[in-house]
């Protein structure tokens, strides 16, 4: 049997559930944007995240 002072434990999870409105801050989305199609941050700077990970497809390899 679960005690009502077992509950609270829960309240401590690291996986929370996903708010219903997301406030987002314009420039850290451009920044986001740049750095995930900026090829300078591979190790000899040819390719970007978006090379191969295409978020028209959910982002997936």
């Amino acid at each position: 049997m679960v005690k009502s002072s077992d509950y609270s434990l829960l309240f401590d999870e690291p996986i929370q559930p996903i708010p219903l409105k997301l406030e987002l801050n314009k420039d850290k989305v451009k920044l986001g944007k740049a750095l995930f199609h900026d090829p300078r941050l591979s190790q000899d700077n040819t390719i970007s995240c978006a090379s191969c990970h295409n978020l028209n497809t959910g982002g997936t390899d």
